[in-house]
């Protein structure tokens, strides 16, 4: 008698564990990812523009602020944009006697610009509904490399001065406006890869005091990849 007692009381407890077991079960919160506060990103771009050299790159970080649709990012940006170039008066001339007459000769510096800045952006940027597809907007502050003008050559030749006596007429500081439309594929809540084309206006770099100095900005189209993570 006693051993039935005791195999009674399993087969009526042990399904009666069971089951006030299962709600527990059911009612265990499950585990919420915390919302992405910050994205921080590489990224690098390559196109083409109307200065000399083959093409114009860059490569740099970026950091982005999201809400609800919108986010305003900024980063830092190394970005090579080919060189230009100009001459420069040394000061120093001498009068040549010929058949003809007297000529002046006038001694110039050649110099060779590379346009290498290291810029600061500030963008806006808005996701679609899909939010896979975003538009972004921005103007980036561009700061020229240091050093990046030197003297590749030095000259003679029958021409006034005038026209030369300016030195160091790349602008330091220059201003850049971007718009783009942007592709962005989700891997999972906090990792994510993107490709960017966009257009730039880069303010001419020449200074406006120099007879070198043209009116208008010059225009890039550039194509970005990168990869972001969301923390």
């Amino acid at each position: 008698m006693k051993n039935f007692l005791v195999l009674f009381a399993l087969c009526i407890g042990i399904p009666m564990l069971s089951f006030a077991q299962d709600p527990l079960l059911e009612s265990a919160p499950e585990v919420i990812e915390q919302p992405v506060k910050f994205v921080i990103g590489l990224e690098g771009g390559y196109g083409v523009h109307q200065v000399e050299g083959p093409g114009v790159a860059s490569i740099g970080l970026n950091l982005e602020m999201p809400f609800k649709r919108f986010s305003i990012g900024t980063g830092l940006v190394y970005k090579k944009m080919g060189s230009t170039k100009y001459m420069s008066y040394t000061g120093y001339s001498y009068d040549k006697k010929e058949n003809e007459g007297i000529t002046t000769i006038s001694e110039y510096d050649r110099h060779e610009v590379e346009l290498d800045y290291l810029s600061i952006p500030l963008r806006l940027q808005v996701r679609l509904p899909c939010n896979c597809v975003y538009v972004q907007a921005g103007v980036e502050v561009d700061f020229l490399k240091k050093d990046a003008d030197r003297i590749y050559d030095t000259v003679q030749l029958e021409v006034a001065p005038d026209k030369y006596l300016e030195e160091d007429i790349v602008k330091d500081v220059n201003y850049s406006f971007v718009i783009g439309l942007g592709f962005k594929l989700h891997e999972s809540n906090r990792l994510r890869i993107y490709m960017r084309p966009e257009y730039e206006f880069m303010m001419n770099p020449i200074k406006k005091s120099s007879s070198y100095h043209e009116a208008g900005v010059l225009n890039r189209f550039k194509f970005n990849m990168g990869v972001q993570y969301g923390i």
